[in-house]
C-alpha cells in the first residue's frame, strides 16, 4: 500500500544532509492554488521540517534550495512561509555550490505521476550511472527516490561563478550522452545555482493519484558516510566527454541536394548501435558498442551526435581514438563518400576547427536540414529553461541587447561602466553581475578618451580582463570578433556603435537589417556571451522601441532594449525586455570625478522629491522674509515651482500628510487654504477648535483645495498685494465684492 503521510524523521534527515550547517535555505511550494507560490527562508531546521511536513500532499511537491543562500535573504520571510511570494532565490543569491544533482526522470506526459514500470526504469538507470561514475573514480553519492524517478546527488565544493555553471552543464550533458534515452531522460537544467530540489520524506503528487500512477513519497535510498567531495579534476574529465558544439552552418543545401539522412546511413552500414536518445534541445545521440575503430573498447565509449542544425559529431572517449571523428567514421564504412554530393556538415569533437574552403562564406553551396516538425505535446513536455543572467534581471547570458540614446547623452560612458563592473564582478546599477572577460569595440571613440575614462573609473589593467579595439572596423570585423570570442571566451561583448561593424547601407530596410543582425544573434547564442550594441535614437521624442533609429527589425531582434534620455535636470534609463521585468524610467547619477554611473530613484519619484524641495524652499523664503513674508496658497506655489500640475498636487498633499508643512484657513471658495513651514510664525491660534476651518471635509482633502485655489496675481489684487495672515491673528473673511472678483480658476 502506498504511504501518503509525510515522513517527519526523513524530512529532518534530508534537510540536515542537504543544508550546510548554519546556512540559510529557501523552502518553496509551487502551484498551491489560491496562495500562489509559498516561500520562506530558514536557518531553523526544526521550523523548516515542520513547515515541509505541513505542506506535503497539498501541492505537487515541496522543495528546498540545494545550495546555501546569502544570509540577508532570511529577512524576506524569516523561519516562516509567506503566500503569494514575489521574490524567490535567484542564481546570484547563492554563496557557494555544494551539490552536483542528477535527476533521472521517466519520459511521460507532463503533469502526471509515473507508473511502477516507469519508476523502476528510472531507478535502474540511476544505478547504472552510479556504477559508471564509480569506475571513473567518483565517490559514492547520496542516492534517492524522487517519487517519480531517481536522484543522484554528488557533493562538490565550487564557487558560484560562470565557470562552475558551465562545467556542471557539460557534466550533465555527458551523463545524458551515456544514460539518457527515450525511456528515461536526464534533466539537463539542474546546473543552475539556485536549483530547488524535492525534499525527501514529502509526497510527490503530480496529477491525480491512480492505481496505475500513484503518488509516492520521495525517499532517501543510500546515504554514504562520510560524503566525499568530487574533485574539480573529476568534473572536468567528465565534462570533456561532451562533443564540442559545431561551427555555425548556413541554412542552405549542399549543391542543391537534400540534407543527409543519418538514420538511414546508420541502418545501411550496420553500425553497432545499442541505444538512441535525445541530445540537448532537439538533437539525437547514438551510442555504439563495441567501438567501430577498436573492438576492444566495449564500455560504450563510442558515439554519434546530430545537433538540431543537422551538424554531426562522432568519436570515442578512449585516448587511442582521439583523432577519430565523423569523417573518420565515414572513411571506415563508406570510403567513397568523398565523391558524394550530399555530405553533411562536420562537427568538431575535440575543439573548434577551421572551416574548410568548401564551407566558407562565398565558396559554394552549404549544407541544410529539412524542417523537423514535433507535436505540441512534445514541446509542452520539454523542461523550462532557467534564465541565466549576466546582469541580474537586466541582461541575460547569451543574450542580445541594445543601448539607445541620442548623441551626447552618455551611451558610451554607460557601456564602459558596464564593461568594468562585469570584468571586476562588481554590482552594476545595483544589480549583481557574472564576472568574466569582456571584449569592447570602440569603433568611433578616440583612443585617448577611452584610456582616460577607464583610468578615471579606477581601472588598473592588472585585474580587469577587458580586451579593447579602438579603430574603424575592418571589412571582416565580425569574423574577427567571433575568432577572438572563441579564444578569449568573454561573458560580454560590447559593439560601440552597432552600424560601424555591420555596415548596413539602409538602416530602414527590414530585410537588410535582419540579415546584418543574424550573425550577432548567432555569436551570442553559440559563445554564450552577452552581445550589447550601442545605437542611436531617432529624431523627435518617440517612446520605447519606437525611439530606436532605423527598422523595427532592430527592436524585434533584441532581448533587452535600454533607452537613455537627457533633460535639463538629469539623465534617465529604462528598459523593455523579453526576459525579466522592465526597468521603469529611472534617474542615472553621474560622478564627474570618477565618471561612474549609479542608479537613483524612478523619474516619477525624483520629480516628486524635487518639487517638494522647491515648495519647501519657497515657504522657507517667506518665513525668512520679516517684512513681506506670508503663507502661500496652492496657486502661488504652482506659479513659483516648475513641474507637472499632477505632481505638484501630489507633492503638496504628501508634504501636508508628512507634517512637513502646515495648512491654514477655511479652504472654501474664495478663501483657499494657505501653507507655511512646520511651526511657522504665521500659525493661527485655534478658533472653536478648528483654526477657522468651517469645511471639515475640505480640510481632510487637500487636493480639493487645490481645485478651488486662485492664481497668485489675482489673490494679490484681492488682498491688496499683501493681505495675508499676520502672527497671532486670524484671516478676515473676504467681502462679497472681493469674492465676486475671483474667477473659477483651478490649479
Amino acid at each position: 500500500m502506498t504511504t501518503t503521510s509525510p515522513d517527519a524523521a526523513m524530512i529532518f534527515q534530508a534537510l540536515t544532509l542537504l543544508r550546510a550547517t548554519g546556512a540559510v535555505a529557501e523552502l518553496r511550494v509551487l502551484h498551491t492554488g489560491r496562495t500562489g507560490t509559498v516561500s520562506g527562508y530558514y536557518n531553523d531546521l526544526d521550523a523548516m521540517a515542520k513547515a515541509a511536513a505541513k505542506w506535503s500532499g497539498k501541492a505537487p511537491g515541496v522543495y528546498v534550495t540545494l545550495n546555501p543562500c546569502t544570509p540577508a535573504l532570511l529577512a524576506r520571510s524569516a523561519n516562516h512561509l509567506t503566500a503569494h511570494a514575489q521574490q524567490t532565490t535567484s542564481d546570484s543569491d547563492i554563496v557557494q555550490r555544494c551539490w552536483f544533482p542528477v535527476d533521472f526522470d521517466p519520459v511521460r506526459p507532463a503533469g502526471i505521476s509515473s507508473t511502477d514500470a516507469e519508476h523502476d526504469a528510472a531507478v535502474q538507470r540511476a544505478r547504472q550511472c552510479y556504477a559508471w561514475l564509480k569506475q571513473r573514480g567518483w565517490p559514492a553519492p547520496l542516492a534517492a527516490d524522487s517519487g517519480n524517478g531517481a536522484h543522484l546527488l554528488y557533493r562538490i565544493d565550487l564557487p558560484n561563478d560562470s565557470a562552475s555553471r558551465d562545467l556542471l552543464r557539460r557534466c550533465l550533458e555527458a551523463v545524458a550522452l551515456y544514460h539518457g534515452d527515450d525511456v528515461v531522460g536526464v534533466d539537463l537544467t539542474t546546473f543552475n545555482a539556485a536549483r530547488i530540489w524535492k525534499i525527501y520524506g514529502t509526497l510527490a503528487c503530480k496529477g491525480d493519484s491512480l492505481p496505475e500512477r500513484p503518488h509516492r513519497l520521495a525517499r532517501l535510498l543510500d546515504v554514504p558516510m562520510p560524503l566525499e567531495v568530487v574533485s574539480r579534476a573529476q568534473l572536468e574529465a567528465l565534462a570533456a566527454l561532451v562533443p564540442a558544439p559545431p561551427q555555425a552552418v548556413p541554412r542552405s543545401k549542399y549543391n542543391g541536394h537534400v540534407s543527409f539522412d543519418l538514420d538511414q546511413w546508420i541502418v545501411d552500414h550496420g553500425l553497432p548501435v545499442i541505444s538512441r536518445g535525445t541530445w540537448g534541445s532537439g538533437g539525437s545521440r547514438w551510442v555504439l558498442n563495441p567501438c567501430p575503430w577498436n573492438s576492444s573498447h566495449t564500455n560504450k565509449s563510442a558515439f554519434i551526435v546530430q545537433l538540431p542544425t543537422g551538424a554531426i559529431a562522432a568519436g570515442c572517449h578512449h585516448n587511442g581514438c582521439a583523432e577519430n571523428d565523423w569523417h573518420a567514421l565515414r572513411d571506415l564504412y563508406a570510403p567513397s563518400w568523398h565523391a558524394s554530393r550530399d555530405n553533411p556538415p562536420q562537427s568538431p569533437v575535440n575543439g573548434p576547427t577551421t572551416p574548410s574552403a568548401a564551407s566558407a562564406p562565398g565558396q559554394g553551396s552549404a549544407p541544410t536540414t529539412s524542417f523537423v516538425l514535433i507535436p505540441l505535446s512534445d514541446l509542452l513536455n520539454e523542461p523550462e529553461e532557467a534564465v541565466e543572467w549576466l546582469v541580474d534581471g537586466l541582461l541575460p547570458e547569451s543574450g542580445f541587447s541594445l543601448l539607445v540614446a541620442k548623441p551626447k547623452v552618455g551611451k558610451s560612458t554607460l557601456a564602459r561602466n558596464l564593461a568594468l563592473h562585469v570584468a571586476q564582478g562588481q554590482n552594476f546599477l545595483g544589480r549583481k553581475t557574472q564576472q568574466g572577460p569582456v571584449i569592447y569595440l570602440a569603433l568611433e571613440e578616440k583612443r585617448a578618451e577611452v584610456r582616460k575614462h577607464f583610468r578615471d573609473m579606477g581601472a588598473t589593467g592588472t585585474e580587469e580582463h577587458i580586451h579593447l579595439y579602438m579603430a574603424s572596423a575592418p571589412a571582416d570585423g565580425l569574423q574577427q570578433v567571433r575568432t577572438a570570442a572563441e579564444r578569449l571566451k568573454p561573458v560580454l561583448i560590447i559593439i560601440d556603435p552597432l552600424f560601424r561593424l555591420t555596415r548596413v547601407k539602409d538602416s530602414n530596410d527590414y530585410a537588410q537589417v535582419t540579415q546584418a543582425l543574424e550573425p550577432l544573434l548567432v555569436l551570442a547564442r553559440e559563445t554564450r556571451a552577452h552581445v550589447l550594441c550601442v545605437h542611436h535614437a531617432g529624431k523627435g521624442n518617440r517612446e520605447g522601441g519606437d525611439s530606436i533609429l532605423g527598422s523595427t527589425a532592430i527592436f524585434g531582434a533584441v532581448d533587452t532594449a535600454l533607452m537613455m534620455k537627457k533633460t535639463e535636470q538629469y539623465r534617465t534609463l529604462q528598459s523593455q525586455q523579453r526576459y525579466g521585468d522592465d526597468l521603469e524610467e529611472t534617474v542615472l547619477h553621474y560622478d564627474p570625478t570618477t565618471r561612474t554611473v549609479t542608479l537613483g530613484e524612478t523619474k516619477h519619484q525624483e520629480d516628486l522629491t524635487r518639487i517638494k524641495q522647491a515648495m519647501l524652499t519657497c515657504l522657507r523664503a517667506q518665513e525668512d522674509d520679516q517684512d513681506n513674508g506670508a503663507p502661500l496658497t496652492a496657486a502661488q506655489l504652482n506659479e513659483d515651482v516648475e513641474g507637472k500640475t499632477a505632481l505638484k498636487r501630489t507633492a503638496l498633499r504628501e508634504l501636508v500628510e508628512g507634517q512637513q508643512i502646515e495648512r491654514m484657513g477655511r479652504g472654501g471658495k474664495g478663501a483657499p487654504y494657505q501653507y507655511a513651514v512646520k511651526n511657522s510664525r504665521f500659525l493661527v491660534p485655534a478658533i472653536n477648535g478648528e483654526q477657522g476651518n468651517k469645511h471639515p471635509k475640505m480640510a481632510a482633502d487637500p487636493q480639493k483645495s487645490l481645485l478651488d485655489a486662485c492664481s497668485h496675481d489675482l489673490q494679490k489684487s484681492v488682498n491688496g498685494g499683501n493681505k495675508h495672515f499676520e502672527p497671532g491673528t486670524s484671516m478676515s473673511p473676504l467681502t462679497p465684492q472681493e469674492t465676486s472678483t475671483i474667477p473659477e480658476e483651478i490649479f
